[in-house]
Parts: C-alpha cells; sequence; structure tokens
C-alpha cells in the first residue's frame, strides 16, 4: 500500500522547466551605430544641399527642416558617450547585439578615417567597441538595403572613367567628396551622375590605388 501511495504521488505532480530565477531574458539590440560620424547631421545637410541644388524653390520635409539649425547640432558621436553606455549596460548586466555601418553617411571607411572628423575619437571609438562593449555584445557589420558600396581597384589612373549601377542613386559620393548629379547627358561629366531609366550613370577621373564610392538610393 505505502508503495501504491508513493506512485500515485509522483503521477499527479507535473514539473515545469522555467526562466532562470523565473526572469525572462532580454537582448538589447542596437544596430546601425554610427562610429564617431553624426549621421542625422550629415544627412540633413546631404538632403538640404541635394533638394536646393536639383529642386529650387521646393519646401523641406522631414528632419530635413531643422537645417537651419545644423550649427547647434554636434556633428560628431562622442567616443565618451559610447563609453558611459556601456559602462551602464555592463553593469546592468545588459546583453545583446551591437552592429556598426563601415561607412557612415559616406564620410569614410571605418578602418581608415573619417575626413572632417578626428582621427583620435575614432580610435577611442574602437578602443571602446574592443574592450568595454565587446565583452557583452556581439558586434557585427550593419548595412542598409539602400545604400552601397563599390570599391575600385587599379593600377592605371584613367580620365572619365564611367560605372554604370543597376539601381536608380539619390546621393553619390566619392572618397567622401559627394558627386554632383546632372539630368541630361550634355551635362554628364567627370565629377557627375545621372540616374535614368532606374540606373545610375557615374564618371569620375580614376586614381591609381584604391578608390570607395557610395552610393544612397533613397
Amino acid at each position: 500500500m505505502l508503495a501504491t501511495g508513493v506512485r500515485a504521488a509522483a503521477e499527479a505532480l507535473t514539473a515545469t522547466v522555467r526562466n532562470p530565477l523565473l526572469r525572462t531574458p532580454l537582448a538589447l539590440l542596437i544596430d546601425d551605430s554610427c562610429p564617431v560620424v553624426n549621421l542625422g547631421w550629415h544627412w540633413i545637410k546631404s538632403r538640404h544641399d541635394w533638394r536646393t541644388r536639383l529642386h529650387p524653390g521646393t519646401e523641406p520635409s522631414g528632419w530635413e527642416r531643422f537645417h537651419d539649425k545644423l550649427s547647434t547640432m554636434e556633428s560628431t558621436v562622442p567616443a565618451d558617450f559610447v563609453r558611459e553606455w556601456g559602462e551602464w549596460c555592463g553593469e546592468q548586466g545588459i546583453r545583446g547585439k551591437f552592429s556598426m555601418v563601415p561607412f557612415p553617411a559616406g564620410v569614410g571607411r571605418i578602418d581608415q578615417s573619417f575626413p572632417g572628423h578626428s582621427e583620435r575619437e575614432l580610435r577611442e571609438w574602437l578602443s571602446v567597441t574592443r574592450e568595454i562593449i565587446q565583452p557583452n555584445f556581439d558586434i557585427t557589420p550593419g548595412a542598409s538595403a539602400d545604400e552601397a558600396g563599390v570599391n575600385i581597384t587599379t593600377k592605371f589612373p584613367a580620365a572619365n572613367f564611367t560605372l554604370t549601377l543597376s539601381r536608380a542613386a539619390k546621393r553619390l559620393r566619392l572618397g567622401g567628396n559627394e558627386l554632383r548629379e546632372v539630368k541630361s547627358i550634355r551635362d554628364f561629366r567627370s565629377g557627375t551622375f545621372m540616374a535614368e531609366g532606374g540606373r545610375t550613370h557615374v564618371a569620375f577621373d580614376l586614381a591609381d590605388g584604391n578608390t570607395a564610392m557610395h552610393a544612397a538610393f533613397t
């Protein structure tokens, strides 16, 4: 009778595996972080320059409405800000994913430099990422379907080098410098690009070595 009673009690018991300490684990995803470069500042400036050059007389929309306040905005995201945030995450036990845009705003490559920005700030950013953020976050490259990069390596410089991209671009940067958009083949020359028929034609003077081009499609 005793054995039967024990068996009956065991059959009436159910066991459910729960989260550790009854807590729900969460992961924090930081997507498309831009080291050093304040993407908002650069987007507003690029969008305003593009609209006033090609669509004069039209009204700005969205973030571009703040173009007259760019002088009060920082164009740089300081490494100290990232350090403070990363240390706070470590203290709170927060983990997750941290992606970094390798060519933010078309300004420059993360493994080289950002023209117009402090090289020391970039070194600090990368140091903070390795030492403070990486122990708690997976570091991944961030990319957007609305942006693309083209890298060209050659030993032979060429004048009026011309490429055709398979999508229509809104903005193009070459080595950190923005190219001018034209609407007619008569104005198409080195240092310009022209979008037509869902494609983009780009012309520039190709230097020997490495040339980086960045295209934005929105």
